[in-house]
């Protein structure tokens, strides 16, 4: 039942958070539905729809403040529907420039389908697996708080440091109907610390390193649940040529080991459970002219075998064209398609299209 944060503030990587391109002056609104569908073994299917929705404002120069939500329905073989509104993330930034230092404040108000029947619940733990990448991992919640600060250092006109902490605490609900149940997930403590290297005037680096520490779930006040810590590494690479782009990505996922209920005590698991992870992502982003411009996909992304999870290796491709209607309104698509294998030997694979527009106001 532990799941991911719904909203963890801008990501907290880093320094080329605060290059000026990043700094959005312009108001807009993106809605972008998307429809998921996997199939494991050729037999047994599951899709979602969503339809999310981002708002960004800025309120003054240093000022930004921005809205997201979604609505999703699910479906599937061997799964109950379940459909409804998610919580809705709101999140306020302010961008100290002469300090290089960027605040956050985000909230996850619990205004989506946070009580579900035990079926539902068995549905909702199929979406919150990493390896499917659903839009929408899970519903509802109760309240989440979330401060942040990330802090850029110049060393080099070429080179820049940052550091980033974040805490969130994560507020009780009641995840089933008709229950008695009092859900308290751990609070979560995120540092990262990384860097941007500018290697030519066309091309840069980009590396950081995220630590994140759970506290124990616990339900009706006793600890039932100690999710391992977690370390993720990121390496990026971008290279312009031209007006076209070059983004490389390569990531690493570990968790430490679990720490599980037995005999009333909360004790490691004798073998860590939750798989490493290691992905590869390549976008190149093709304009073809100044209205239209069309990003081309690849990726690679590897789980390893535990005792609880079977380990899987899956490939994808894609294409996610961008077509400019008008000053202020552009088409956004995509379509993706991967496809790979558990270590059992069975098969799954998974498509991904979506539609949508931007709009600048």
């Amino acid at each position: 039942m532990k799941s991911v944060a719904v909203f963890l503030v801008s990501s907290l990587l880093l320094a080329n958070a605060f290059a000026a391109d990043v700094i959005n002056q312009r108001r807009f609104i993106r809605v972008m539905p998307v429809y998921q569908r996997w199939k494991i073994a050729g037999d047994s299917a599951f899709s979602e729809l969503s339809i999310p929705v981002f708002i960004y404002l800025p309120v003054r120069y240093n000022w930004s403040i921005s809205f997201s939500g979604s609505r999703a329905a699910v479906q599937g073989d061997n799964l109950t529907d379940l459909s409804g509104l998610t919580d809705m993330q709101l999140a306020l930034s302010y961008h100290a420039e002469s300090a290089n230092l960027l605040l956050n404040l985000g909230l996850n108000l619990p205004s989506g389908k946070g009580e579900l029947t035990l079926p539902q619940l068995t549905t909702s733990s199929v979406l919150s697996s990493n390896v499917f990448q659903f839009q929408v991992p899970n519903f509802g919640q109760g309240l989440n708080v979330s401060p942040s600060a990330t802090w850029a250092l110049p060393v080099r006109d070429n080179f820049v440091l940052g550091l980033g902490a974040s805490y969130q605490y994560k507020g009780k609900f009641a995840p089933l109907t008709n229950s008695s149940l009092d859900y308290d997930p751990g609070d979560e403590a995120l540092l990262t610390g990384g860097f941007d290297m500018r290697l030519s005037p066309t091309s840069t680096l980009t590396g950081d390193v995220i630590f994140t520490f759970y506290a124990t779930d616990k339900i009706n006040g006793r600890e039932i649940f100690g999710a391992g810590n977690k370390l993720v590494a990121n390496l990026q690479l971008r290279k312009y040529f031209g007006f076209d782009e070059l983004w490389l990505l390569a990531r690493y996922r570990s968790r430490a080991k679990n720490d599980l209920l037995a005999g009333g005590v909360l004790s490691a698991e004798n073998v860590k459970t939750n798989p490493d992870q290691m992905e590869f992502v390549g976008n190149y982003r093709r304009r073809f002219s100044r209205r239209f411009s069309t990003r081309f996909i690849a990726e690679g992304r590897f789980y390893q075998n535990t005792p609880a999870f079977a380990g899987v290796k899956l490939f994808g491709a894609g294409l996610a064209p961008g077509l400019t209607l008008a000053e202020n309104f552009q088409l956004l698509a995509q379509l993706q398609y991967q496809t790979g294998s558990f270590k059992t030997g069975a098969s799954l694979s998974g498509l991904e299209a979506g539609l949508g527009l931007l709009v600048n106001f």
